[in-house]
């Protein structure tokens, strides 16, 4: 099987770092062989056990230079994953077991969008783009060949009508399965006190990113940490 996660230049403050200590949290929280690869435009960052796929910075054809249109390449089938694959983004701490992620039994499973038990299915943001609160992205794992037509049915006008790659998820595949939020807290759920629920699996930190939340709370810090 393979761990994925992609780290293309953009307007988010990643570095490699992000990415040695994900395949580093995923190694102690996964107890099974596997490769770890990482889908980027900079290949030369990165040696073993890190493997790369090279990758442009922006998808074919889109109009935007947004990083996370790029998790669409994980689908392209010319890039040559088999098998089972969980994809993590760069900014989450692994908090517990990885398996009920990768062993989640549908052929392709999205963390759960808590938003969706609050806020309307579908509206739109400040600039129009339609948002459909269903599946959380940062967390998903699916079985090859099971999501080609996430890549194939992909346009550039795409990214003209959706916000982002997980509302074109939500609207190309709405059957897929939603792994239980409760699962992937949010750091601002947790706070300085660094108390995380029993339930949790990975940590969605999302604001501020690992980085500086290494820096405001010990507990974090102790945990993103080789």
């Amino acid at each position: 099987m393979t761990v994925a996660c992609v780290f293309v230049r953009g307007p988010y403050p990643y570095t490699p770092e992000y990415v040695i200590r994900l395949e580093q949290m995923a190694r102690r929280f996964l107890a099974r062989s596997f490769r770890f690869v990482c889908f980027t435009d900079q290949p030369k960052a990165f040696t073993a056990p890190i493997e790369t796929i090279h990758i442009p910075a922006t998808l074919p054809g889109a109009q935007k230079a947004i990083g996370y249109w790029n998790k669409l390449q994980l689908f392209n089938p010319a890039h040559g994953l088999t098998g089972r694959v969980l994809f993590l983004d760069l900014d989450v701490l692994v908090v517990a077991d990885l398996a009920p992620l990768v062993d989640f039994p549908a052929t392709f499973a999205l963390a759960a969008d808590e938003l969706a038990l609050t806020k309307p299915a579908r509206a739109a943001n400040s600039i129009g783009l339609t948002i459909i609160r269903k599946f959380n992205a940062s967390a998903m794992a699916w079985d090859v060949g099971s999501t080609a037509g996430l890549w194939r049915g992909w346009t550039p006008a795409v990214t003209a009508t959706l916000q982002g790659d997980q509302d074109w998820y939500a609207e190309r595949m709405p059957d897929a399965a939603a792994m239980p939020v409760e699962w992937f807290p949010r750091i601002s759920s947790i706070g300085p006190a660094g108390v995380i629920p029993d339930a949790a699996k990975v940590v969605l930190v999302k604001t501020p990113k690992n980085a500086i939340a290494a820096k405001q709370f010990p507990w974090f810090a102790a945990r993103w940490g080789a």
